[in-house]
C-alpha cells in the first residue's frame, strides 16, 4: 500500500510541473550540439531537418542561448552553432532558467481563486526548489 501511495504521489506531482516546448526544445538543441557536432558548428536547418524541430522556434530559442553565452555562433559556409562551453560545464537547470525562468506548478484545479492562499503551494515551491538542485547536478556530458 506504501508503494502504491508513493507511486501515486510522483504521478500527481509529474501532472503537476508543466514543461514547456521551448525549454524542452532548448535542451533538445543543447543535446543535438553536444552530441552531433562535438567542436565543429552545427546549422540550426540540419538539426530542425534530423530531428524534425520547427526551425523558427529554434531560432527564438538560439538566439536566446546565445545572448546567455551557452552557445555560440560562427558565421560563414560552414558556419553555425556551438556549444560555448565544453558539456561537462552547462547543466539542465543554467538551460531551463535562459528559457523558463522556473518551472511553473499548475493547480490540479485550473484556476483556483484560493491559489495564493493555498497551504499546499509551499509544499510544492520546496519540491520546485529540489527539483532546481537536482538538475544543477545534471550536466549535458551525463545525458549525451
Amino acid at each position: 500500500m506504501k508503494l502504491f501511495y508513493s507511486f501515486l504521489f510522483n504521478l500527481l506531482a509529474f501532472a503537476m510541473f508543466n514543461v514547456t516546448k521551448q525549454a524542452d526544445y532548448g535542451l533538445f538543441l543543447i543535446y543535438a550540439l553536444a552530441k552531433e557536432a562535438g567542436q565543429k558548428p552545427l546549422s540550426l536547418a540540419k538539426i530542425s531537418e534530423k530531428y524534425h524541430l520547427p526551425y523558427r522556434f529554434l531560432q527564438k530559442i538560439a538566439r536566446k542561448l546565445l545572448q546567455a553565452k551557452i552557445i555560440i555562433s560562427e558565421p560563414g559556409k560552414n558556419g553555425g552553432f556551438k556549444l560555448a562551453r565544453k558539456p561537462s560545464q552547462i547543466n539542465v537547470s543554467q538551460i531551463v532558467a535562459v528559457l523558463d525562468d522556473s518551472l511553473p506548478v499548475k493547480c490540479l484545479m485550473g484556476n483556483c481563486p484560493a491559489a495564493q492562499k493555498c497551504p499546499s503551494r509551499s509544499l510544492w515551491n520546496k519540491i520546485l526548489a529540489n527539483l532546481n538542485k537536482s538538475m544543477e547536478k545534471i550536466t549535458i556530458d551525463q545525458i549525451i
